[in-house]
């Protein structure tokens, strides 16, 4: 039997960690997808802004005050708008895709990336709440679960301890099989790891 059969084998301690270890890693695929996906749709959509602002800072001679950049930013700066969350950034695309618009074509490219670059902002903010829902829905699971596997775990407590009353060790023996126990040697007075059951 190889190694990869052996990691598996549900006889061997350790195996339920590994198998929580391979669940938490195929869980967190989405969310790093999901994470790297928005990070991509941010930087994409900040690049646009500040690319648009510095187009219309130059046509308006450099001036915040004269068009096309007065009527694009107003008072907000690019620099500002790069600082926006998803959706006040998808709301803010509109009103600068309309904008763009007036402008007329020498800024019509910018009107087409802007509205790809929103879109792609959204999709991915919209995966994320999906993602946080799909989150808080499993974290209620895993609570009730918890809860559960706490009151199993007082059940049996009780029923050793009922069994066996003053005897801890055996609620440790019970409940945590495989912990190595140390004792007393009797014969020579050093410590020796008890092994763990077979």
């Amino acid at each position: 039997m190889g190694l990869e059969d052996d990691s598996l084998d549900p006889t061997l301690p350790g195996t339920l960690e590994r198998e929580h270890e391979l669940a938490v890693a195929a869980a967190l695929q989405p969310v790093l997808r999901y994470r790297w996906a928005s990070q991509v749709a941010d930087l994409r959509w900040d690049d646009f802004i500040k690319r648009l602002g510095t187009r219309a800072f130059s046509d308006a001679e450099r001036d915040a005050k004269k068009p096309p950049y007065a009527l694009l930013f107003g008072t907000l700066a690019p620099s500002h708008c790069r600082r926006l969350g998803a959706v006040k950034a998808g709301d803010l695309s509109d009103v600068l895709a309309s904008k763009l618009r007036e402008l007329g074509a020498d800024y019509a490219p910018f009107e087409a990336e802007l509205t790809q670059a929103a879109a792609a902002l959204r999709a991915a903010d919209q995966q994320r709440k999906l993602l946080q829902a799909d989150d808080a829905t499993h974290d209620l699971r895993r609570r009730a679960l918890l809860d559960e596997l706490e009151t199993l775990v007082d059940a049996t407590e009780l029923g050793v301890l009922t069994a066996r009353p003053g005897d801890g060790d055996s609620v440790r023996a019970v409940l945590s099989p495989w912990k190595d126990v140390t004792r007393v040697n009797r014969d020579d007075g050093k410590d020796a790891p008890d092994a763990p059951p077979a």
